[in-house]
């Protein structure tokens, strides 16, 4: 990895240790920012067998602005490379069943063992 890479994943790693710490919108911008800034630094190199430059730029989100959103019937990794890489992140709905959820936010409440 570059050199550039190297040091965007250590401010990253700081940046989100601080605002696990105190959770602040900003700072939750300047993430997704630099996501994305990390994600064009892989996208222009190859890596092993998979040069993820193939996908094209903003084919499944193009003009889009905010977080891509999508069903989870349309997961395919094209479409979830170009949400990490053009976005940062791809928001995938009913991904996890209503059980699995609801256990989940047990156990982040501490409700479940």
């Amino acid at each position: 990895m570059s050199a550039d890479y190297q040091s965007l994943m250590m401010l990253l790693a700081d940046l989100n240790a601080e605002n696990r710490r105190s959770p602040a919108p900003a700072r939750e911008a300047d993430l997704l920012e630099i996501r994305q800034r990390a994600a064009n630094s892989i996208r222009k190199a190859p890596m092993g067998d998979m040069n993820l430059a193939q996908y094209p730029a903003d084919h499944y989100f193009s003009g889009q602005r905010s977080l891509p959103e999508i069903h989870r019937d349309a997961l395919t990794l094209e479409v979830l490379s170009e949400g990490v890489l053009q976005h940062g992140a791809l928001l995938v709905r009913d991904f996890f069943g209503s059980e699995t959820v609801a256990n989940l936010v047990k156990q982040l409440y501490g409700e479940l063992p």
